[in-house]
């Protein structure tokens, strides 16, 4: 029944709505849909931040390696909330290395603009760098 979820999902028009998008990217993140991820990449560089927010998410949660060299590329965004969700998803993706102590900041942002999902995956990383965790 995944599989068809899946299927159904990747089929939605690729010209809606951001925040169909959103949704989107999301539910192909929740279900670890590795198939997804060169899909999902795509909204990476998107000019709606909640959209980008999105697809770095859904690629931290899928777990597919595949994604660290261009996730890499958006720790310099201009954006600290970006800067943020991408630390935490290279955390996740098990490449904490690649995330420098100045990211601590970044990932704090998430902690302090985001949904309860999302604060709890700021918190884990920054246990996971050992920073303090209000």
């Amino acid at each position: 029944e995944m599989a068809s979820l899946e299927s159904e999902i990747i089929k939605l028009p690729h010209n809606e709505e951001y925040y169909l998008h959103c949704l989107y990217v999301e539910a192909l993140g929740e279900i670890k849909s590795k198939g997804a991820v060169f899909d999902i990449m795509r909204f990476l560089n998107d000019k709606d931040m909640k959209l980008q927010c999105a697809a770095i998410y859904a690629l931290g949660k899928i777990g597919n390696i595949e994604a660290v060299p261009e996730l890499i590329k958006y720790l310099n965004d201009n954006s600290a909330l970006v800067r943020g969700s991408v630390s935490i998803a290279l955390i996740e993706l098990g490449t904490k290395d690649s995330v420098s102590k100045k990211n601590i900041d970044d990932i704090k942002s998430v902690l302090n603009s985001a949904l309860d999902k999302e604060k709890n995956r700021a918190r884990k990383a920054l246990k996971e760098l050992g920073a303090d965790v209000k």
